[in-house]
C-alpha cells in the first residue's frame, strides 16, 4: 500500500508534519512538494497508510488541490483550500460546502451539521 499513495497525499501530511499554519503557508508547501526531503517523504509513506486506510474505512477520502476529483470551480477561487475530505460523490454542477474549524464550539457543530442536512 505505502508506494500507491498519492504525492499529493505526501506533500499534504509532509505540510501537516511540518506544522504549517495557514492556507498560503500549505498552499506554497504543497506547491514546492517536489523539494520535500525525500527521508521526511519517506518517513511519511510509512505513515500516511493508516491515515488514509481510518478515512476509508470510515466512508471518507482526501482529495487534495490539484487531484483530479477536486472541484474546478473551487480550484478557482481566490482562496480554495489546499484539500477537501469527502464523503459520498461529489456531482458535477453547483454545489454548496460547510467549511468549519477544527476546534469547532458544540453550537458550530450543530449549526453546520443542521445546514449541511439541509441544504443537501
Amino acid at each position: 500500500m505505502p508506494d500507491s499513495i498519492p504525492t499529493s497525499h505526501l506533500a499534504l501530511a509532509w505540510v501537516l508534519a511540518r506544522g504549517s499554519r495557514g492556507r498560503e503557508q500549505a498552499r506554497l508547501a504543497l506547491a514546492a512538494q517536489d523539494e520535500a526531503p525525500a527521508d521526511v517523504c519517506a518517513a511519511l509513506r510509512d505513515r500516511v497508510p493508516g491515515v488514509f486506510e481510518t478515512l476509508h474505512a470510515s466512508g471518507w477520502r482526501f482529495v487534495a488541490a490539484g487531484d483530479d476529483e477536486f472541484p474546478t470551480a473551487l480550484a478557482l477561487a481566490s482562496d480554495p483550500p489546499v484539500g477537501l475530505f469527502i464523503r459520498g460523490t461529489l456531482p458535477p454542477g453547483p454545489g454548496v460546502a460547510v467549511v468549519g474549524a477544527r476546534r469547532a464550539s458544540a453550537y458550530g457543530r450543530e449549526v453546520a451539521e443542521y445546514l449541511g442536512r439541509e441544504l443537501a
